[in-house]
């Protein structure tokens, strides 16, 4: 069996909806999960921070799976060098430091989250250059479009 390009993007979707699946079964099953808990008592109020984290980072997470899977299907079809790709980069790139921010104050109850937060900054920041290269790939295409 040989491996070629467009065996690599299925797989690559494929593991983009297997994310998305497991992370929809963790926000599923966060409230009745301990391992992970940090509850604070405040006037019979109890609060399971993680659930509050990982609810809160969602939204940001399931734009970037979307926007993964446009990137994807739109390489499939050999569009590589357009603009609709640099705005999906950038909306991966945005919801990365979206996640950072709930990742920061989440590391302000548990400081494990810190971690994720350096990640989701440095992965937000590697996007932002890749989506620069491809704006300026896409500027350049445009140009030898033009050109006779």
């Amino acid at each position: 069996m040989r491996w070629d390009k467009d065996k690599s993007i299925l797989l690559s979707k494929i593991f983009t909806a297997a994310i998305a699946v497991i992370l929809l079964a963790l926000c599923i099953a966060s409230p009745w999960s301990r391992l992970f808990s940090v509850q604070l008592t405040y006037k019979n109020l109890r609060v399971n921070w993680y659930t509050v984290s990982l609810i809160a980072f969602a939204p940001p997470a399931y734009t970037a799976l979307w926007q993964l899977y446009r990137l994807l299907r739109n390489l499939s079809r050999g569009q590589v060098f357009v603009a609709a790709n640099v705005r999906c980069l950038r909306a991966i790139s945005w919801c990365c430091f979206a996640s950072a921010a709930v990742f920061f104050f989440s590391g302000l109850y548990s400081t494990s989250w810190i971690v994720l937060f350096v990640a989701a900054v440095f992965g937000g920041l590697i996007l932002r250059v890749v989506k620069n290269v491809f704006a300026a790939a896409v500027a350049l295409q445009d140009e030898q479009d033009l050109t006779i």
